[in-house]
Parts: C-alpha cells; sequence; structure tokens
C-alpha cells in the first residue's frame, strides 16, 4: 500500500490468516498529528476559533499548549445535549498519550492585556465604594470594575506572576 502522507495504523480490520479481497478494509489509518478530540457544548461554542491557543490539562494535572484546528459545523445532538466537534493539536507533548485518555481543554473567554487578574477575595472594599489589592504588603493598584470571581488591576509596578494576598476570613 502507497500513501501520499504519513499514517498511523490505528485498528486491525482483519485477522492473521484472514483472506482479503479487492475492497475489503483491511485496518483503519489515522494521521500523525497529536489531536485532542473534543465535544464542545454549543453554549461555548463562541469561545471556539479555529487557529485559537488553548490549555490542556493532562492526567496528573501538568498542562500542555495547543491549537483549535478544526471546528466542526454540524451540530450532533445525543441524550439532550448538543455538541459540535473540535480538533486541538497538542505542542510539545513529550510522551504518547493512550487513545482515549481524559483530559481537559481550557478555552479563554476573555483575553486583556497589561492587567493583573486577582480573586474579587483579595479585594477589601474601601470607603469611597471602590476596591484595593495588595501585593507584597503595598496597595498596588485599584479599580472600580468587578467581574465575575476576579478582577483586573492596572498600575505601576504590577507585574506578570505576582501574587495578590488573601485576606483571612
Amino acid at each position: 500500500m502507497f500513501l501520499p502522507s504519513k499514517i498511523r495504523i490505528a485498528k486491525a480490520d482483519v485477522a492473521v490468516g484472514d483472506t482479503v479481497s479487492p475492497g475489503r478494509r483491511v485496518f483503519t489509518v489515522t494521521g500523525t498529528d497529536r489531536l485532542v478530540h473534543l465535544d464542545l457544548d454549543v453554549a461555548d461554542l463562541a469561545l471556539a476559533r479555529k487557529g485559537a491557543m488553548v490549555k490542556v490539562e493532562l492526567p496528573g494535572g501538568r498542562t500542555v499548549a495547543g491549537k483549535l484546528v478544526t471546528v466542526g459545523a454540524v451540530v450532533k445532538s445525543r441524550e439532550g445535549d448538543a455538541t459540535v466537534d473540535v480538533g486541538v493539536r497538542l505542542a510539545k507533548l513529550r510522551s504518547a498519550l493512550a487513545d482515549q485518555t481524559p483530559i481537559s481543554v481550557l478555552l479563554e473567554s476573555i483575553s486583556r492585556r497589561n492587567v493583573l487578574s486577582v480573586p474579587v477575595e483579595a479585594l477589601p472594599a474601601t470607603a469611597d465604594g471602590g476596591y484595593r489589592v495588595e501585593i507584597g504588603g503595598r496597595v498596588a493598584g485599584q479599580d472600580r470594575r468587578v467581574w465575575q470571581r476576579a478582577v483586573e488591576i492596572s498600575g505601576p509596578g504590577l507585574e506578570a506572576g505576582m501574587k495578590a494576598g488573601v485576606p483571612a476570613t
């Protein structure tokens, strides 16, 4: 058999000693790309943009980068759930994953640059109706915009990776 590109044999469709004839499937093949298949709930479809970067959480908690390479156009309905097929290509995976390995794909819903995202619990209210955040023992920024479970703050001295203190309750 000759094919125009590399393949991976996913499943043998005949046993040793079986008789084969023209047109009979001998094995099932897949591509060699490391892809993750995801049945994405239709309600989350706006988060899935082809080419978007995602994080993939592997068993054991390790995460690797991924990229959305396919977003299906057909909705599948099963047991009351409506989903769309999404394919994610994994980057720099050091070891192989077995087929059907359970993973989590983290899609980004909002992206903001040059702000620090902190949990709401880290924000004591101020007398003027705003909030403040303390980082490293000093007030690092103030903001009045409170999102669902996190807020974005900006100000001088804030850098990626800083940790916000959460008051004891």
